[in-house]
């Protein structure tokens, strides 16, 4: 039979260290649990699910009402600039915004650039955010009616965000999956 205690092994202490006095860490001793330093960085932050909602909703908002870059960049995303990644999924072939990596504050600039150049939007509304605090993650639902530029052929699309947060509630990653078939069909007159 089987004990819970079967696995323990006494510590390995002999009697003689028994009266010896405990002994003090010593100041390089940086891992040592007594050790404070007032150069130690803070541990890192965990927003709360009321402010990644927050968060996403204002991020949302924001980017409905087309905000410019500069404020949607100083507001809503990660003070870590080189952090920031935005990603909208899709085949690469059907529209230049679409199935690559864009990274930094000069990729976000690039990627609106790119978006705005292509596509216009009216109407645009946000729904069902979805929030998971322990990954900082927010999935949130949207509807517009977006028109390609260059053929003026419109569609209305429903698509999705999954937003990233740093330990500040700013945005770090930045996904979005919509339909880039009508977005294709679109550009080519064809829709």
């Amino acid at each position: 039979m089987h004990s819970l205690f079967s696995h323990f092994q006494p510590p390995t202490t002999t009697p003689s260290s028994y009266n010896q006095p405990p002994q003090q860490p010593q100041p390089e001793d940086h891992n040592h649990p007594h050790y404070s330093h007032h150069n130690q960085q803070p541990p890192p932050l965990s927003p709360t699910r009321d402010e990644l909602l927050h968060s996403a909703q204002a991020f949302c908002t924001a980017f409905a009402s087309s905000t410019p870059f500069n404020t949607l960049l100083n507001n809503h995303f990660t003070r870590r600039r080189r952090n920031i990644l935005v990603h909208e999924h899709g085949l690469a072939q059907l529209a230049p915004f679409l199935g690559r990596a864009f990274r930094g504050a000069e990729g976000l600039s690039q990627y609106l650039s790119v978006v705005s150049e292509c596509v216009s939007h009216e109407g645009m509304r946000f729904t069902e955010y979805t929030v998971d605090a322990e990954s900082r993650r927010v999935g949130v639902r949207g509807q517009a009616r977006f028109t390609w530029k260059s053929t003026g052929q419109t569609w209305d699309e429903e698509f999705y965000y999954v937003l990233g947060f740093d330990g500040e509630a700013r945005v770090e990653k930045y996904e979005i999956w919509a339909d880039s078939g009508a977005a294709w069909l679109a550009s080519r007159g064809e829709l």
